[in-house]
């Protein structure tokens, strides 16, 4: 019998709560007399939810892994054809996977803009970071699957890559017309 631990999505979860903890602990007593308790407030709930989103995205697409690693007995799937999007069919399992990449950094992007970041403030950098991202979590699959850490369910797909930075645009141009609303409002008011 081979003893060993699994990390789950509840584990990244609670991982990111605890960092905001941490992180709000520090954020009150560095700030309490600079800003009002209702804005103390406000902040501390932007920046709870964007580590609970950043643990959700981890959990999501990096999580379960298995620590003894599995033993490998499949080989690994990589998917580089960009048009294999439109053999899917239309299943529930395609879907899911096609709706879930589409908006999965929708919010994230939404949630850095809102917590004052300027990460995803230009057009450039929501394509570049984006990218990234999203090459990382399939690099990061790909690893756990060859060293055995995840099951060999996962693939690697350019098709996730292209959703998930189209999820990056979608976010960026809510963002772009909240704002716009917001500055007309206050144009309105004055």
């Amino acid at each position: 019998m081979v003893v060993g631990i699994s990390v789950n999505r509840i584990c990244a979860i609670l991982l990111a709560l605890i960092i905001w903890f941490i992180w709000f602990i520090w954020f009150i007593f560095k700030n309490k007399e600079n800003e009002t308790k209702g804005n103390l407030i406000k902040i501390a709930f932007l920046r709870f939810i964007l580590y609970l989103y950043i643990g959700f995205i981890a959990g999501l697409t990096l999580l379960p892994i298995a620590i003894p690693p599995y033993e490998i007995t499949e080989t690994i799937y990589i998917n580089l054809d960009i048009f294999q999007l439109f053999k899917y069919g239309f299943n529930k399992f395609s879907i899911i996977n096609i709706l879930g990449n589409l908006l999965l950094f929708t919010p994230l992007v939404i949630l850095t803009s809102l917590n004052k970041s300027k990460i995803f403030n230009k057009l450039y950098k929501v394509i570049l970071y984006g990218s990234l991202l999203s090459f990382f979590i399939e690099f990061v699959q790909y690893i756990e699957i060859y060293f055995g850490f995840a099951n060999s369910t996962r693939t690697i797909d350019i098709i996730d890559i292209v959703l998930n930075i189209l999820s990056a645009l979608i976010g960026f141009i809510i963002i772009k017309i909240y704002y716009s609303v917001i500055d007309n409002k206050t144009k309105n008011i004055t």
